[in-house]
């Protein structure tokens, strides 16, 4: 897979390996760039153009556990949580309102860079959970 980034040595083995994952699942077939989402200890973005190339362009975040340690271990009253969706927005205790802040505030950071697209471009949500190939 061609790597465009500005510094391909900079972009991992993981990212390439789930970049061509997808790109022979889905977007080979029916020509349309990617956008390739790992949840890992960083949450990466790849975008994978129509013809199968790594763009020049890339997200790169803290993981959701990555973010929940740092509340516990950084704040000196927060408890170490699970990370799950709680059953309101908006918690009534400590506990439910940090899994609250972590669990929407990632749904809004996932789905923060595909509202910053330019106007007219094609939007379309399909999720494959493809194998993880770079875990094996």
């Amino acid at each position: 897979m061609p790597n465009l980034y500005a510094h391909p040595s900079e972009v991992g083995a993981d990212r390439l390996v789930n970049g061509v994952a997808a790109y022979e699942a889905y977007g080979r077939e029916r020509g349309v760039p990617l956008v390739v989402l790992d949840f890992g200890t960083a949450t990466t973005f790849d975008a994978i153009s129509a013809k199968g190339r790594v763009s020049r362009r890339a997200v790169i975040c803290p993981g959701i556990q990555i973010s929940a340690d740092a509340l516990f271990q950084r704040a000196a009253r927060l408890p170490r949580i699970d990370v799950r969706k709680p059953a309101n927005v908006i918690g009534r205790t400590t506990v439910t309102s940090m899994q609250s802040g972590l669990f929407f505030g990632y749904v809004a950071m996932v789905e923060g860079p595909g509202e910053q697209a330019p106007p007219g471009a094609r939007r379309e949500r399909r999720f494959a959970w493809l194998p993880a190939a770079s875990r094996m």
